[in-house]
Formats: C-alpha cells, structure tokens, sequence
C-alpha cells in the first residue's frame, strides 16, 4: 500500500455517495439507474468530450469509481450501495515464521484476549470503511506481550492461509470475493458469521528443516496424503512431480479443524502421521516436532520462535534422549519373543532334520510373532 493511501486509512473517511451527490458533483447531461444484478449504477452521458473529461475528473477528485464504456463516451459510475458493509472475519496467528516467511497459522489466536480482539478487529473494520475497500483483504498488525497492537500493512488479496478463517467461520472467500468483484453486495452481514472451533495450517515447504529449511528440488517418488474427518489438503503435487528450484517451495497446505485449539492440534498431528513425501525434504518433521513444544502448546510464542525457543527445546529433547536406552530395549523385547516362540514350541525336530533348520524355524517363528 502507498504512503498516501496509508495515510489515507487513519486520516480520510471516503464518502458513500447517493445518487444526488453523484449528480451534484459529476456534471452529466443524462442519468439513467441500471440495475445489473447488483448495487444500482448511473450510466452518465455527457454532451461532448469536454463536459466527459470534466466529468471524469471531478469523479476521480471525488473517489467515485467510475467506468468508460461503449465509445468511450459514456460513464458508467458505481453508486453507493457497493460501499459502507464491511464484516471481519476473525484474526489468525501468524507468528512462526522462518525468514520472515509464515510457516504455521491458527485461529483464534491463543495469545489474544478477548477485549484486544474486538478492539483490533473494530479497527480493521473502520480501516476499510475509511478507504473504501470493497474486497477480500487482510490487516496485519504487530502485538506486543502488553496486548498493544500496531498495523503493519494490508493485503488487498487471498493470502496463503485462508482455509483456516474458511473452516472456522464457513465462509467461501474465493466464491465471495468473485461476487464483491462482479458488483454484488455480500450475501451476509456481520450478525450472520458464525465463529467455530479452532483451525491449524502447516505449509509443507521443499526444505530440509535440519539444514536451515534450505531447499530440497526433485522428483517427489512417493505420495500419500492423509484422509479423515476435519482435515482439508490443499496441494497440486503427485508421485513423479517434480519440484522446481526456481518456485517458491511450497508443495501443501495442511489444514485441520476442531472444536478446541487442544482438538485441532490433535488432528493436525495425525494427519502429519499420516503424510508421506519421498524423493525430496520436506518440513513435515519440522511441523510434528512443532506440536510438541512447550511454548506452542501453552500459545506463548512469537516471531524469534524458531530462532530461540524451538531450536533450543528440540535439541534439549534430542540431547535427553539417549539412543543407547532405544537399541537395549529392543533388545531385550527381542530375546523375550524368541523365549516366549521357543517355549510355544512343543514338538522336537523330526529324525534325520538338522539341529539347525529346528533353531532356523524357531527364529522365523519368533520374528514373525
């Protein structure tokens, strides 16, 4: 966004124009409401170029959006009917990030109280009153450990994580934003969005995560992508796709709701359990390992998350578990199905059969239990 426009947002409030003040101020010959389906719009025939380019002008002064049409001879402005509705959507949390780039998202967010939310989601609202925006768009805002937030910019698009404000409020972004765009008014007003559960995005990215998520191109050999309730996969990629070194790295967006945060993370862990992509790195281990911090799962995190808190947590964890304890108990749950084959054994090796095709059977026995 511009300087002028951000200034614009906290400075300006734009005008809904009505149908006399677009012919007060937009000097026309002519003025005819067409209704197309969505909010009403004046088609303005002015007589001659000159009274067309005054008019053009004033329009633009005014901020009134206008449309050339036919010839170039017409204009076709927007009355006010697009303008004034704005709902909000809730917030997300996106702070884990890696080269200030999200890698985990979530909604609500488990660090914002409730009273901050309302007051930063009200500016939001007031924000694209004041500017006019009439589409899909994120703010984005910093906050610090007092509750104090402070905008940062605003996305005037879809961002990447999306799906988790759609499963928790079943709103179709896409299919709305297409609506607003064609000239429709929202088909809702704030009172009818519903906010339920918790959601949780993973971005799988083509990186090795234990080689500072530097990127990992190939050929994807192996692909099978988790199912079940509650989960929604968001991905193009398949086994033989190759992934590309001068793309951005991103193969899978992995989205799971519940009714509790604790209930979507729970699902989230299962179905990163579930899937698997050979053939390249990927930051699947790292997202598993992410649900398992301390710091993720009480919600007190913030952007340095994998610089500080993560990476130290996850190699104290590492350190503390010690492979030897893993390779002796396997060895003795090994030797105790061999005993436990052996003593189910009540037949002895047939006469001529060697002592150690009898003991052979015996380990096959105790392999196979």
């Amino acid at each position: 966004m511009e300087a002028g426009a951000m200034q614009t947002l906290y400075e300006r409030l734009l005008p809904v124009f009505s149908k006399k003040q677009l012919m007060e101020n937009v000097p026309m010959s002519r003025y005819t409401t067409l209704h197309l389906g969505g909010p009403a719009q004046l088609l303005c025939e002015p007589d001659g170029p000159e009274q067309l380019s005054a008019a053009f002008q004033a329009a633009r002064e005014l901020d009134v959006p206008v449309t050339l049409i036919g010839n170039g001879s017409n204009l076709l402005v927007k009355d006010g009917g697009i303008r004034g509705l704005v709902v909000h959507l809730g917030e997300r949390e996106c702070s884990i990030q890696r080269r200030n780039q999200k890698v985990i998202e979530e909604s609500p967010s488990p660090f914002v109280k409730e009273d901050t939310r309302k007051k930063m989601l009200k500016v939001a609202v007031e924000a694209c009153k004041r500017i006019g925006y009439y589409s899909a768009g994120t703010l984005e805002f910093m906050m610090d450990k007092d509750q104090n937030f402070y905008f940062l910019e605003m996305n005037t698009r879809l961002q990447v994580e999306h799906p988790v404000t759609e499963e928790c409020t079943g709103v179709d972004l896409v299919r709305d934003m297409i609506t607003v765009a064609a000239g429709n008014p929202l088909p809702y007003k704030q009172d009818d969005i519903k906010f339920s559960g918790a959601a949780i995005e993973c971005r799988i990215y083509a990186e090795d995560p234990e080689n500072n998520f530097m990127p990992s191109p190939g050929v994807i050999t192996v692909r099978e992508a988790p199912e079940g309730r509650n989960l929604r996969l968001d991905s193009a990629a398949y086994a033989g796709f190759e992934v590309s070194l001068h793309y951005d790295p991103m193969i899978a967006k992995l989205c799971c709701w519940g009714r509790t945060r604790e209930s979507a993370i729970s699902n989230m862990a299962r179905a990163l359990r579930e899937y698997k992509i050979l053939g390249i790195k990927t930051t699947i281990p790292f997202h598993q390992r992410v649900l398992k911090n301390a710091a993720f799962l009480e919600g007190k995190y913030d952007t340095t998350f994998i610089d500080t808190r993560f990476d130290k947590e996850d190699l104290k964890r590492r350190q503390n578990t010690d492979p030897t304890v893993a390779v002796i108990a396997a060895a003795v749950r090994h030797y105790e199905r061999e005993k436990e084959a052996a003593s189910r054994a009540t037949t002895l090796p047939v006469v001529g059969e060697s002592l150690w095709k009898y003991y052979g059977k015996l380990q096959m026995t105790a392999n196979n239990y």
